[in-house]
C-alpha cells in the first residue's frame, strides 16, 4: 500500500507557454542590460547566445551523469566565464537578478488537471515534490506555487539547488523519503523524465509512474505509464 507520492515540477506540474521563445528573450534582456551599461565591449549577441547555451549544457550533463546541481549562480558564472566578462560586485549582482528574475516576466502555467487531482489526493497520501531547479532557484518556483494556491497540498517541497544534488542521484531521493518518513517501497513517484524522474526514481527502490501524454512508446523501467497526471488517481485505487 503507498503512503507517499512525489511529483516532479517541470512538465508535471508546470509548463511553460509554448508561444513565448524563452531561450531568445533570456539572451535579449542579458544583451540590453550589458548595453545599457557600456559593457557589451565586443561582445555580440550571438555570443551571449552561445554562452547561455554553454551554462545550461553544463549544468544538464552534471545533473544528469552526476546528480550533482549546478545553481542559477553557477550557470550565471559559467556565462560570465564564457563571455570573459569581469564585473564590480554590484554590476555582478545587478546582472545575475538579471539572468535569473527572467521567469517572472513569463511565469509558468500549472497543467491541466493538477489542481484537481492533488485535491483529491491530499490526505490520502503524504506529497512531496522533487524538482531539478536549473536556472531558476527554488525560491523562486515556491513562490508560484503558493500563488497557485497549490503549496498548502505538499508536506515537503524539495528543490535541488537547496540540496545540493539532483535528480537522478539516489540522494535527493533517499533525502525526500526520510523527510516524509516513509520507506521507498511505499512511495510512487511522478515525472516526465525517463532518466531522472523514473529510472531516479526506481533506483532510489521507488514506484515510478511515468506522464508522457504524446508518447506513445514506453520506458521498460517505469511501473505506470500516464496519459495525464490525473490518472494516478484511478491507479491508486
Amino acid at each position: 500500500m503507498f503512503k507517499a507520492i512525489t511529483f516532479d515540477f517541470w512538465d508535471t506540474l508546470y509548463k511553460v507557454s509554448a508561444d513565448i521563445n524563452w531561450p531568445r528573450k533570456r539572451v535579449n534582456d542579458f544583451y540590453d542590460y550589458l548595453g545599457n551599461n557600456r559593457l557589451l565591449g565586443r561582445i555580440e549577441l550571438v555570443d551571449i547566445e552561445a554562452a547561455f547555451e554553454k551554462g545550461v549544457q553544463v549544468a544538464y550533463d552534471q545533473q544528469r551523469k552526476f546528480g550533482v546541481e549546478i545553481t542559477s549562480l553557477g550557470q550565471y558564472e559559467v556565462v560570465l566565464a564564457e563571455l570573459g566578462l569581469s564585473l564590480t560586485a554590484d554590476r555582478h549582482e545587478e546582472l545575475f537578478q538579471v539572468y535569473k528574475n527572467f521567469i517572472l516576466q513569463y511565469p509558468p502555467s500549472l497543467n491541466a488537471n493538477v489542481v484537481s487531482t492533488l485535491e483529491a489526493i491530499k490526505g490520502r497520501y503524504k506529497l512531496g515534490l522533487i524538482c531539478n531547479t536549473g536556472s531558476t532557484p527554488g525560491y523562486i518556483l515556491r513562490n508560484f506555487m503558493e500563488k497557485d494556491k497549490i503549496i498548502s497540498y505538499f508536506d515537503l517541497l524539495v528543490f535541488s539547488d537547496e540540496q545540493g544534488c539532483a535528480k537522478p542521484s539516489r540522494r535527493i531521493f533517499s533525502y525526500t523519503l526520510r523527510s516524509l518518513q516513509v520507506y521507498a517501497n511505499e512511495t510512487v513517484h511522478v515525472g516526465d523524465d525517463p532518466l531522472t524522474d523514473v529510472i531516479g526514481a526506481k533506483k532510489a527502490g521507488m514506484r515510478a509512474a511515468w506522464l508522457a501524454p504524446k508518447d506513445t512508446w514506453t520506458v521498460p523501467e517505469a511501473d505506470y505509464h500516464l496519459n495525464d497526471i490525473s490518472e494516478i488517481i484511478s491507479l491508486l485505487r
